[in-house]
């Protein structure tokens, strides 16, 4: 096992991945495409943190919908990237008897002639600071909304028992953490499948930060510069109603919106939030940037949040991505060099297209080995074909 241990070091090394040796006792998470079936779940996921987005329909028949262009992307029904979006399930457990606790979501065009991408650039002038209206026909990628069931965030929570209800029935989750993190990275993972991989290589990804919101007058939510800078233009409408009917009409932005903003005129509330980031999407935020995102200078032009770009030729989790075999399993932590990553499988001809988990992996040569535990979750047989990408950053 020596010899084992010690090409397991030098390939590791090689390929830029680090050997872990605690990467045995690290989460293990097991992910794969959405499916109708997903749908009760993940809104009870979405209901208990009150999470709320665009990106993530607060309804089940608007969730079901979302589900539906997913699987049509997967099953290569669209063709058109700008229609496609790609929605990901974070199960509980490795076991038959997994749910779904949370997703993530992926779209691999953003901004097109006919749904251009909108946002307004900061400009920091001494004299005259200012936002200017910008429009992007021909946008990059873009990753969407994460959700995790509030009983399961924290690491303190981790080893515990959770009580999970959907639509009446009651569902015990045992807590590994780590939920957060695969879902965040399982975009990129995706986007590096063997497929993929060329088509995204020279490509950039968004990410459009939620700022801090606060309750609105009508029980929703909103904020001091959405009040004032942008709510006179449409007609003194909601924040939550123009969130849904700019995302239906892309084009309302540019034709209903000032150009250009004097920071100057206005008020010190609303100046204050331009390009801040909301407390709920700061642990989003640092895993982005341990991937490379960094901050556009650019905000959404509805709240004030901020855009991070990254490339994913600068993206550890993109590069990192290998095609291997799969050539066993063990849980012998004290003598083979494991590392810790996402490990993959897309057959677009099984019922279930797409599965991943976050875990730990060691190769030898051209052979992937994992544990008992995430190879039964994946169905991995001897031989069987993967991709898998060390996330030791």
């Amino acid at each position: 096992m020596t010899t084992i241990h010690s090409l397991c070091s030098v390939l590791s090394h090689l390929q830029g991945w680090t050997i872990i040796p605690n990467a045995l006792h690290r989460p293990s998470v097991l992910l794969r495409e959405t499916l109708p079936e997903d749908a009760p779940f993940l809104l009870s996921a979405a209901e208990s943190s009150r999470f709320r987005s665009v990106n993530f329909p607060a309804g089940l028949e608007g969730l079901q919908r979302k589900i539906d262009v997913s699987q049509r992307s997967f099953g290569g029904e669209l063709k058109n990237p700008a229609e496609q979006e790609y929605m990901f399930t974070v199960l509980s457990d490795h076991s038959e008897k997994a749910i779904p606790i949370g997703s993530s979501t992926f779209y691999p065009k953003h901004g097109t002639p006919s749904e251009p991408h909108n946002a307004y650039q900061i400009h920091d002038d001494e004299t005259d600071p200012a936002l200017s209206l910008i429009t992007d026909t021909d946008g990059p990628a873009e990753v969407g909304a994460i959700v995790v069931h509030a009983a399961l965030q924290g690491s303190e929570n981790a080893g515990r028992h959770a009580a999970i209800l959907v639509e009446g029935s009651r569902f015990m989750v045992t807590v590994t953490g780590g939920y957060g993190r695969a879902a965040s990275w399982v975009r990129f993972f995706w986007a590096a499948m063997p497929h993929l991989r060329e088509s995204f290589r020279h490509r950039e990804c968004l990410a459009e930060m939620l700022p801090p919101l606060a309750a609105g007058p009508d029980s929703g939510r909103t904020n001091a510069f959405y009040e004032t800078a942008v709510k006179p233009h449409f007609d003194s409408r909601t924040y939550e109603e123009m969130d849904l009917e700019t995302l239906r009409d892309r084009t309302l932005i540019g034709r209903r919106l000032p150009r250009r903003i004097r920071l100057a005129e206005l008020p010190e509330d609303a100046r204050s939030v331009i390009g801040q980031v909301g407390a709920k999407s700061r642990p989003a935020l640092k895993l982005l940037e341990r991937l490379g995102f960094r901050n556009t200078g650019r905000i959404d032009p509805l709240d004030a949040g901020p855009h991070y770009v990254g490339s994913f030729s600068d993206n550890p989790l993109f590069l990192g991505a290998r095609d291997l075999l799969f050539g066993g399993s063990s849980e012998r932590g004290d003598e083979i060099g494991w590392t810790y990553g996402l490990m993959g499988v897309h057959r677009p001809e099984r019922g279930v297209r797409f599965r991943a988990a976050l875990g730990p992996f060691f190769v030898v040569e051209d052979d992937l080995f994992t544990t008992p535990e995430v190879a039964e979750g994946l169905g991995f047989r001897i031989g069987t074909r993967v991709t898998a990408s060390a996330a030791t950053l």
